[in-house]
């Protein structure tokens, strides 16, 4: 069976959407995919059988709605450590909105739960209080990895995406029964394993190179580069689980920002068609 892994990278997810338009003109179809913080969003997608004219639409409205900073929780959060020295928030950008967004696409598709997706899916989170990795799957798989993990069937397919999506100190974290969850790139950012588990005999891997980094004063960037950092290792094993692995270099985009959405779609489109023949040769 063959399994698609889509890593998370923020608003680079973009050029996913052509990639996966690449793969659907090549006729390739998939079994089961998984999907990692931005990733998730388009592994959902994928899965709900979303064109990829509303995966562009839904990623454009997430951009505009979604990537400004709440300046009251700022406000109250510069309060709070004046006062006493704890910044009492837990991100600077409201969701509530993205979840509304998530809910609605997911009802045009008549899904709710994980459940309800008929391709077998899994989305990769992380639980702050167990630090295990949680994953939100459509069905339940018995594998060596039972215990390593937290699995979740039942959940609401938007929760598992806002868990998923949670990056720290930007984005909320998730609360879901006795869990408290974040992004689920801070520890497995492709998430091969589980599609290993799902009975995945191929895997392609959608993933994208490491962004050139020029040490500056920019918060925001140390803490990307950081997390960067962190999950070098795990990513660079998940990769060897994938038959072929398609790196993206997206110079104009990153976890909030993108310049330009067409150019970033032909980039994610081109590097699947770059690597044509190899990927009909197993996949097809």
């Amino acid at each position: 069976m063959k399994g698609l892994a889509i890593a998370g990278g923020g608003l680079k997810c973009v050029a996913q959407i052509g990639a996966l338009k690449a793969l659907d003109e090549l006729g390739i179809k998939f079994d089961m995919v998984s999907g990692t913080s931005s990733g998730s969003m388009i592994a959902s997608m994928y899965a709900m059988g979303c064109t990829f004219e509303e995966m562009e639409e839904l990623i454009k409205n997430y951009y505009k709605k979604f990537t400004k900073f709440d300046l009251t929780k700022l406000s109250k959060g510069a309060i709070s450590f004046l006062k006493s020295g704890i910044a009492k928030i837990d991100g600077v950008i409201n969701t509530k909105e993205l979840q509304l967004l998530l809910k609605e696409v997911a009802k045009k598709k008549r899904i709710d739960l994980m459940s309800d997706v008929k391709l077998p899916i899994s989305i990769i989170a992380v639980d702050t209080i167990t630090t295990k990795e949680v994953i939100f799957t459509s069905k339940i798989f018995q594998s060596d990895l039972n215990n390593e993990y937290i699995y979740i069937d039942d959940a609401p397919i938007d929760i598992a995406i806002r868990a998923s999506t949670a990056f720290p100190g930007l984005f909320p974290t998730c609360n879901y029964k006795d869990y408290n969850l974040i992004d689920g790139g801070t520890k497995n950012n492709l998430p091969t394993e589980p599609l290993k588990a799902m009975g995945a005999d191929k895997i392609l891997a959608l993933t994208f190179e490491l962004d050139e980094y020029i040490p500056k004063k920019d918060l925001l960037a140390i803490l990307l580069r950081t997390c960067d950092i962190f999950s070098y290792d795990r990513m660079e094993q998940s990769k060897k689980l994938a038959d072929i692995c398609t790196n993206i270099a997206v110079p104009g985009a990153d976890l909030l920002s993108v310049d330009n959405f067409g150019e970033c779609i032909k980039i994610g489109y081109n590097a699947i068609m770059n690597k044509k023949e190899e990927i009909l040769k197993l996949f097809a």
